[in-house]
């Protein structure tokens, strides 16, 4: 990630397994920048990590406070799972 970025709230329920994770409007541009396979690596790297880190089955990415889309139409509305590449 770039200067700039970064991480608004973090929040992990122990209970149901399941992370939100809210980013500033720098990082949804960042990641917009990279192109399509650029988008899926980021977004995928940042998803593996938190889940396996936490030990978690879901991760729901916002932009301050809104879904999380992509320059190309990806819509990241609820909770994803483990990322394969």
């Amino acid at each position: 990630m770039t200067e700039g970025c970064q991480l608004l709230s973090f929040k992990v329920n122990e209970e149901t397994h399941l992370i939100d994770l809210d980013f500033n409007a720098a990082t949804g541009e960042y990641i917009r920048s990279m192109g399509t396979t650029g988008e899926i690596q980021i977004i995928g790297c940042i998803i593996n990590t938190y889940l396996e880190t936490y030990d978690c089955d879901g991760i729901k990415l916002t932009e301050e406070g809104k879904v999380l889309q992509t320059s190309h139409g990806a819509n990241y509305d609820g909770y994803s799972g483990i990322m394969s590449f």
